[in-house]
């Protein structure tokens, strides 16, 4: 049994796939976790009231410090939590505990420029790689890693108990001027294609759409700078608020180009909301799907869903039932 673990990532604020994903794991098996390491160390930080552990907040470097030097930190049981692979450059100096050490990536298009050889050597320092798509596990196949890979989803279903009193009074005002409240959300970087989504409700006189930007991008000043009629901005909001807003809507939309999974996808599912989504990967049971990349299916989807589609509709919906992570 895989107990008494340090789980490794970040606790929202920042809000993103990595930082939601560990701070639900430990709402949902808090008496699993003996520790929390934080790599993002700023104020407000949204620690789990049931987490009765320990909670550091560290560098990377200085985490790594600990984490390779000291018997203390190498022995334990450690469940890494990253993005990509360019946080992994620091296992090349470790030498391996007692501990059962696991790991999850969690961006759903995995690249290196490290050679293969180099990565081949971190990767196997790990008892269990979990991967999220095909695409990831082709990417360790290439490396060849082995038969350490497990498959999963990175979900683990929201915890809403109510709507914020704040948000039931800021889409309530929506509500009394627009018929529709639309919701996108994501990274400000292109391949999100939140673009799109205000192209697509701007044409709409009766819908709103609200706009959820977490972290920086390319992007970010342009959002920030809009002005429309009937399109709103956030930044930083907490899951809660978030997750509040999604469950007051009508419609959550999810065009991305790359995705992993879309955690945001299943929470409005879960949540009673439509959802519209590229089929860039697997999806969350019930969301309507359009092809990748294909900004007119999109349209007409969004279009066509205006309307409640009949029993025989021949809109394509995912199907494929996603279980919750399980460590």
């Amino acid at each position: 049994m895989f107990n008494d673990v340090t789980i490794i990532g970040g606790l929202p604020k920042p809000i993103g796939g990595v930082t939601t994903f560990v701070r639900r794991l430990v709402c949902s098996e808090p008496r699993r976790f003996a520790a929390i390491v934080d790599f993002y160390s700023v104020p407000d930080k949204d620690i789990p009231p049931v987490f009765l552990g320990d909670y550091y907040a560290f560098s990377k470097i200085g985490f790594f410090v600990r984490f390779c030097f000291f018997s203390a930190w190498r022995n334990r049981n450690c469940f890494f939590n990253f993005s990509r692979t360019f946080s992994l450059l620091f296992f090349l100096l470790w030498r391996k505990g007692e501990g059962e050490c696991r790991l999850l990536l969690h961006h759903g298009d995995l690249q290196s420029r490290l050679p293969k050889f180099v990565l081949c050597k971190i990767f196997r320092k790990f008892d269990v790689i979990y991967y999220l798509n095909e695409s990831q596990k082709q990417f360790y196949d290439e490396v060849g890693v082995g038969l350490n890979l497990v498959e999963t989803k990175s979900y683990v279903p929201p915890r809403l108990l109510a709507p914020i009193d704040e948000v039931v009074e800021l889409v309530s005002n929506f509500r009394s001027r627009y018929e529709f409240v639309y919701v996108c959300s994501g990274f400000p970087r292109d391949y999100y294609n939140l673009r799109w989504c205000i192209e697509a409700v701007s044409a709409y006189s009766d819908s709103c759409l609200l706009v959820f930007l977490y972290g920086d991008g390319e992007l970010k000043s342009e959002f920030m700078d809009l002005v429309a009629d009937n399109i709103f901005v956030f930044d930083g909001c907490s899951e809660d608020f978030f997750n509040s807003a999604i469950s007051l809507s009508d419609f959550y939309l999810r065009p991305s180009s790359k995705d992993s999974f879309g955690v945001a996808v299943a929470d409005a599912i879960e949540l009673g909301c439509t959802v519209i989504a590229s089929d860039v990967c697997p999806r969350y049971q019930g969301s309507y799907l359009f092809r990748t990349g294909d900004k007119n299916e999109f349209f007409s989807l969004v279009d066509a869903l205006r309307i409640p589609p009949s029993p025989d509709s021949v809109l394509r919906r995912a199907t494929s039932v996603v279980s919750p992570f399980k460590l």
